[in-house]
C-alpha cells in the first residue's frame, strides 16, 4: 500500500507542541487515530468510525492482554488507520493475512467471533489475538525483550526487516503520544 507522506515532518513538529495524546485512554486514542488518519490521507474520518475502532481496540486489549499503544502503533504502521486497506493478501487495519486468521481461530476457538477479516471488529480482534498469542509464546520462553519480540514477529519477515518494522512501530507510537 502506498502511504502518503505529506511534509509530515513539519506537521508533526508543530502538532507535537500542541497535542499530547495518551494512547491508554479512549479519548487520547480517538484523537490520535483521527489526527494520524487526517495527516496521512488528507481526509477526515467519521467520528462514529473512530469511536468504533478505538472501542474495539480497548475491548481486544483487555481480552488478549495486549497494550493499546502496541495495537494502535501496529495499525498506524500497517494501514494508517484505513479500515479497507488491502496489500496483497493482507487486509484491514492490522493487515491480517487469511492464514493468520485461520491459525488464530484454531488457537482461540470461540473467543474469536465470526466475521469477515475486512470488517473493523474482526480484523482488530484477530490481529490483537495474534499479538496475544505472540506475547504468550515470548513470555513462556522468558524473552528479555518481550515487547520488541512480539512486535517484530507480528511482521513475520527477515530479521533485518522485522527490526526496521519494530522501530517504525515504536516511532509511530511515540509520534502519536507526543502530538
Amino acid at each position: 500500500m502506498k502511504r502518503i507522506i505529506v511534509p509530515i515532518a513539519c506537521v508533526l513538529l508543530i502538532s507535537s507542541l500542541v497535542f499530547g495524546f495518551n494512547l491508554n485512554t479512549e479519548q487520547g486514542a480517538q484523537k490520535a487515530v483521527q489526527t494520524w488518519y487526517t495527516l496521512t490521507t488528507g481526509h477526515h474520518m467519521a467520528s462514529d468510525t473512530v469511536n468504533y475502532i478505538v472501542g474495539t481496540v480497548f475491548y481486544a486489549s483487555r481480552q488478549f492482554n495486549v497494550p493499546t499503544d502496541v495495537i494502535l502503533g501496529i495499525m498506524s504502521t500497517e494501514s494508517s488507520f484505513i479500515p479497507t486497506a488491502i496489500n496483497g493478501i493482507s487486509v484491514g487495519l492490522m493487515q491480517v493475512q487469511p492464514r493468520t486468521e485461520e491459525f488464530v481461530r484454531k488457537y482461540y476457538g470461540s473467543r474469536i467471533p465470526p466475521g469477515k477479516l475486512i470488517s473493523i471488529s474482526c480484523n482488530i480482534i484477530v490481529g490483537t489475538a495474534y499479538l496475544g498469542y505472540l506475547t504468550h509464546v515470548f513470555t513462556t520462553i522468558k524473552s528479555t525483550h518481550l515487547r520488541e519480540d512480539v512486535i517484530r514477529n507480528y511482521y513475520g519477515a527477515s530479521p533485518a526487516d522485522t527490526l526496521r518494522y519494530y522501530y517504525r512501530v515504536e516511532k509511530n507510537i511515540h509520534n502519536m503520544e507526543s502530538w
